[in-house]
């Protein structure tokens, strides 16, 4: 008999196969196991999954980075620049 317990639903790796994800989750990659295939132990163990009265608990996510704050470009220097340090080239007259 495989030692291990029953999987309840579908998992799913991440991309880079670090993490057992929710069917749901944007991450999901590839199939780890599918409701009722038995998970190995050694498996478990590697990616912390529990089995509490048959249901699969899979480990918190890691939390999310906060993504810096981009500094938008400030245009108005970029299209007409400084008008005061350039003005109108000579040869454009002003009619």
């Amino acid at each position: 008999m495989p030692s291990g317990f029953k999987s309840d639903r579908r998992l799913f790796l991440s991309g880079d196969k670090s993490r057992v994800v929710e069917a749901a989750d944007k991450s999901a990659a590839w199939l780890f196991a599918s409701k009722g295939s038995v998970i190995p132990s050694a498996e478990a163990e590697a990616y912390s999954l529990e089995c509490r009265d048959g249901k699969v608990i899979l480990p918190a996510a890691p939390a999310a980075e906060p993504k810096a704050a981009k500094k938008g470009e400030d245009k108005a220097r970029q299209r007409g620049g400084d008008k005061a340090v350039n003005p109108r080239p000579p040869d454009r007259e002003k009619h």
